[in-house]
C-alpha cells in the first residue's frame, strides 16, 4: 500500500538546507517525490514536500 504524505514548512534562507532537509526525510523512511520552494520576503522559504513511505 502507497502512503503518500504533504509536508509544509517555512525557514529562514540559509546554505545547506536542501541536503538538511534530504537527510532528515531519509530518516524517517520518506523518499521525495516533488519539492516546491518559494520565497516568502527575503529572507525566508516556504516549502512544500510531497513524499513517500519506502
Amino acid at each position: 500500500m502507497d502512503r503518500s504524505v504533504l509536508i509544509k514548512m517555512s525557514c529562514k534562507k540559509h546554505k545547506g538546507f536542501m541536503s538538511r532537509i534530504h537527510m532528515e526525510m531519509e530518516k524517517m523512511n520518506l523518499c521525495e517525490e516533488d519539492i516546491r520552494v518559494m520565497p516568502c520576503g527575503s529572507n525566508a522559504l516556504d516549502i512544500t514536500i510531497l513524499a513517500q513511505d519506502f
